[in-house]
């Protein structure tokens, strides 16, 4: 497999755990949240309806035993008021009935509850009426009517009571199985993210190593190591192979170069002793025409020589040259390889800040479900200022049916009844705030995990880009490779135009000896030409064997 599908398979699995993290860590909020909205709206809601409907019934009793006491009708009026709002109470609790069980206790509730309305309410028209010494005799009716209602309520109580910590035990039953789930999603991603970018990492990491060492060797001059070992198919195989072949190619092309530059410095010696020997025969032209003869059929034997020589060195700087450009060829494809492998880097690094942006917003997630844990434990708190109140009205009921004396016992019995109802909230209270306190430091612990997760996405990000700047560094390599080819490839133009120049002249120097065969009569002009040419030979052999040096030292900087 390629780098590329490499990567973007890594980056798919890791993905894949970080959307299955999500999802259950999604539904997990919903449920919760759902959990809460039904306990709220379907249980705790209808329990304060309950709570208020006791509340308002203790508080008619207390103002009906306050009219009688005081002979003050306004009592009653407060008791009438308090009626129609306990009638909104019991509508409001009947619209939320769920099962039948509630529905049966409602009912006979309601029936219990219009027998003590009418008590009270002809209780109120015989205090309305100033007959209120009737309505002392009869004001114990209304705590013998009140009970059988009360004792239903504490019934319809103990239902929402349970209904809530049931719903309690579906909620902590789907958050324990959630977060176990997302712990062990947790641990599996991170260990899979450590393998797979260990073994990502090596894999990717050792191969561009060894290209590195054998590019900074090339820069160096060194060309005696063994080519690298390749057995991957993959981008990092074709790259090591690109690389091999180039470090070949430029070895040969090196050998090459110092072979001919031997072979110039031979000839350029050769052509210098041959200039020599024939300015020398030049200077005897005047003593002897024979010797003039011999000269100069010497010369245009040596020229013709020279000239063949040129021809093959020529030619062989000419392939030389090819060779070379070769040679940059190469180095430039390898070069695009280690782009494209830097643009995968790139898009991979892209790719874990997509994963870091999910990972953000599902921690953004269980904090605002905490928040809203925080608004239930205010309602709570709203809860337990009424069960205190309710405690409050009790004790000043118990006080009044002390002072009432004989006629204010079944009114004590109410009052007692009344604390024990506000005891009772006071305990479900409590229990909800265990509960509520509980979803929120599992909150918490999901919250840590997530924040842990989105610590490891960021350590695979900085791997990556590590990965990253070892393909910065070979590609700088390889600049500095193209560079020396580009050197090398310039002084060969150079050897290729002198060589022209060395040709020609060789040319001029065989046309001039055939000139001094041909006739003994021109043989001071032309000697005194061949002397001119053969200074023009001289100075360009010395050229040349100057630049054959030039490139011998440019040669021996690297080690074949």
């Amino acid at each position: 497999m390629k780098i590329t599908g490499k990567l973007i398979t890594t980056s798919l699995l890791i993905v894949g755990f970080l959307i299955i993290l999500g999802v259950v860590s999604i539904y997990s909020l919903q449920v919760t949240n759902d959990s809460s909205v039904e306990m709220y709206e379907q249980r705790v809601q209808p329990l304060n309806d309950l709570n208020q409907i006791v509340r308002l019934a203790e508080n008619s009793q207390v103002n009906m035993l306050s009219a009688v006491t005081y002979e003050d009708p306004s009592y009653a009026e407060i008791v009438l008021g308090n009626l129609e709002d306990i009638s909104t109470h019991i509508d409001n609790f009947e619209g939320s009935i769920l099962t039948e069980a509630e529905e049966e206790l409602f009912v006979t509730f309601r029936a219990n509850w219009l027998r003590f309305e009418r008590v009270v309410t002809k209780h109120i028209q015989l205090i309305n009426n100033d007959e209120f010494e009737d309505a002392r005799n009869e004001l114990g009716q209304i705590g013998m009517f009140y009970e059988p209602a009360s004792q239903t309520l504490v019934e319809l109580m103990e239902i929402s009571e349970n209904a809530i910590e049931e719903l309690h035990n579906q909620s902590t039953t789907v958050f324990e199985t959630s977060r176990y789930i997302v712990l062990i999603v947790i641990a599996v991603a991170t260990i899979l993210s450590i393998v797979i970018g260990t073994v990502m990492g090596r894999s990717i990491g050792t191969p561009l190593r060894e290209v590195v060492n054998q590019m900074q060797s090339v820069a160096s001059g060194d060309l005696t190591g063994e080519s690298v070992k390749v057995k991957r198919k993959d981008e990092l195989g074709q790259l090591l192979h690109a690389t091999n072949q180039m470090r070949d190619s430029i070895k040969s092309v090196l050998g090459e170069i110092k072979s001919a530059t031997v072979q110039v410095a031979e000839q350029s010696d050769f052509l210098m002793n041959s200039a020599n020997d024939v300015k020398e025969g030049s200077h005897q032209i005047a003593i002897t025409m024979e010797e003039l003869s011999r000269g100069a059929e010497s010369q245009a034997d040596h020229a013709s020589s020279i000239n063949e020589s040129m021809e093959q060195y020529v030619q062989t700087v000419d392939q030389t040259t090819l060779t070379t450009q070769k040679s940059v060829q190469q180095a430039d494809q390898v070069m695009e390889l280690t782009h494209k492998g830097s643009e995968s880097m790139n898009s991979s690094v892209e790719q874990m800040n997509d994963i870091f942006l999910i990972v953000k917003d599902a921690v953004n997630r269980v904090q605002l479900l905490n928040e809203e844990t925080k608004a239930i434990s205010q309602l709570v708190d709203v809860i337990e200022d009424i069960a205190e109140q309710t405690n409050l009205l009790s004790l000043n009921a118990a006080i009044e049916a002390a002072r009432a004396g004989e006629h204010g016992k079944g009114f004590a019995v109410v009052a007692d009844e009344v604390r024990k109802l506000a005891e009772q909230v006071s305990t479900s209270i409590g229990q909800i705030t265990e509960i509520v306190s509980r979803i929120q430091s599992e909150s918490t612990v999901v919250t840590r995990a997530l924040e842990s997760g989105f610590d490891r996405v960021n350590k695979g990000s900085e791997q990556i880009n590590q990965t990253g700047q070892l393909f910065n560094e070979m590609n700088q390599a390889y600049n500095n490779v193209s560079e020396s080819l580009q050197n090398i490839v310039d002084n060969l133009d150079k050897m290729v135009g002198s060589s022209y120049d060395i040709q020609h002249s060789i040319e001029e120097v065989a046309s001039l000896s055939e000139e001094s065969a041909a006739g003994i009569e021109e043989s001071a002009a032309s000697s005194e030409e061949s002397v001119q040419s053969i200074e023009k030979v001289s100075d360009a052999a010395i050229e040349l064997k100057q630049l054959a040096e030039t490139l011998d030292q440019r040669v021996n900087h690297f080690t074949l």
